[in-house]
């Protein structure tokens, strides 16, 4: 038997380490640990294995490994700027950095372009102007590619996901025609609209609803039921949830023209 035991442990500070788990030899060239009761979205988290032989005695550490923590802030400029811990003991331990996002609209998580190159703190600036129609909600993660050590060995290393709000805002134009080449549907402009616990609805004269949707990409296209509707003024009504968790209501009139 190589070795009796191999042990995790773990610290917040990188110097006062305390044991998580130990597991026996499994004649394994891999060993999996799993830190249960960390919270990776408010701290950096530090690790360390040590061996024990099968005289029972400590035969050595292995290197210190730790969390990427990773913060955010949506900002006015339509920017979500991101900023982080570097990982290892140095901006050279690290190759690069990967962004990786993936917005209220998307499947899955994208690369975002450009490598970071490292530093003591690292910050990327996302312009998410064009990225309006999309939803109001980004997920971000970044992913360190740490340089190959002595023996060939290079880790990969994940920080905690974060996420982040753009303030949505809304404009409703007060008249349409759908006879017309363009502005022929009448939808509210949304830019960073969530689809969550969205409105959007049209009533005529007497208050039936005639018109609803709960997609902000999506308008009413001056018909009911199928049929053109007659020229009038028509009642919309607009809600939905903003980032602070209130809702947001808009009520007004727009005018069906020939």
């Amino acid at each position: 038997m190589p070795f009796n035991s191999i042990t995790l442990q773990r610290s917040e500070n990188a110097t006062d380490f305390t044991t998580l788990q130990t597991l026996p030899y499994q004649n394994d060239s891999e060993y999996e640990f799993q830190d249960n009761t960390a919270d990776f979205s408010k701290k950096v988290y530090y690790y360390q294995t040590f061996v024990e032989n099968s005289c029972h005695t400590n035969s050595g550490y292995s290197k210190v490994a730790h969390s990427i923590f990773l913060q955010g802030e949506a900002t006015s400029a339509q920017e979500n700027v991101l900023n982080w811990n570097n990982y290892g003991q140095s901006a050279a331990d690290v190759e690069h950095y990967r962004v990786m996002r993936k917005q209220e609209s998307d499947i899955e998580f994208i690369v975002l372009p450009g490598e970071v190159t490292p530093y003591a703190y690292n910050a990327y600036h996302d312009d998410v102007s064009s990225l309006f129609e999309g939803g109001s909600k980004f997920k971000y993660y970044v992913v360190a590619q740490p340089v190959e050590d002595e023996y060939g060995f290079s880790d990969m290393s994940n920080s905690n996901v974060v996420d982040l709000q753009q303030m949505p805002n809304t404009y409703v134009p007060n008249a349409f025609s759908p006879r017309l080449a363009i502005n022929n549907v009448f939808m509210p402009v949304n830019t960073f609209v969530s689809s969550e616990n969205y409105f959007f609805a049209i009533y005529a004269r007497t208050g039936d609803m005639i018109f609803m949707t709960r997609n902000p990409n999506e308008g009413w296209d001056g018909t009911i039921k199928g049929r053109r509707a007659p020229f009038d003024v028509y009642v919309y009504k607009i809600t939905y949830t903003l980032p602070d968790r209130s809702l947001y209501e808009k009520t007004g009139t727009v005018t069906l023209v020939p």
